[in-house]
């Protein structure tokens, strides 16, 4: 409604799943995917026997999700990163498609934005750089690719 008070929510506030289960380690930042919608002229016959032409949209095309986090103790996120390598877990066709959430949340955590990625894999990983001058701490970067994605609203 257009009376509706406006509500802004701050991006602190976030949670990431991978399969089913909360993500280990502490992430820092999502980078959320961009959209782009491609389109192609369509030359065509209208009713009346005349050339017409038509937009249509004929391709959705994502770019990567791209997460920040610590390093943890754990390495589970590395364990499924290693399917990707042919000398460990198989190379690219040996690695597992998870479905990965992403939740952005009002400061009483209940979710206000839901981003899923279904078939996601990680096609990309990142280390840290190790400067033991720089008082900071160990921070890694995983890239996802996904076959889906879809994006709901708490309101809606």
């Amino acid at each position: 409604m257009a009376g509706d008070p406006k509500e802004l929510f701050p991006v602190e506030y976030w949670r990431l799943n991978v399969g089913g289960g909360e993500a280990d380690g502490l992430f820092m930042t999502a980078q959320l995917p961009s959209l782009n919608l491609m389109s192609q002229r369509l030359d065509h016959v209208g009713s009346k026997a005349v050339p017409e032409s038509t937009t249509v949209n004929v391709k959705a095309q994502w770019t990567q999700l791209s997460l920040t986090r610590g390093v943890d103790k754990k390495g589970t996120l590395w364990t499924w990163i290693e399917q990707g390598l042919k000398d460990k877990g198989g190379g690219a066709a040996k690695i597992e498609k998870k479905i990965v959430t992403v939740e952005l949340c009002d400061s009483a955590d209940a979710p206000v934005q839901t981003w899923t990625f279904t078939g996601a894999w990680p096609t990309s990983y990142q280390g840290t750089h190790l400067d033991s001058n720089s008082g900071q701490y160990a921070i890694e970067t995983i890239a996802f690719e996904f076959d889906s994605a879809e994006v709901k609203y708490a309101g809606g």
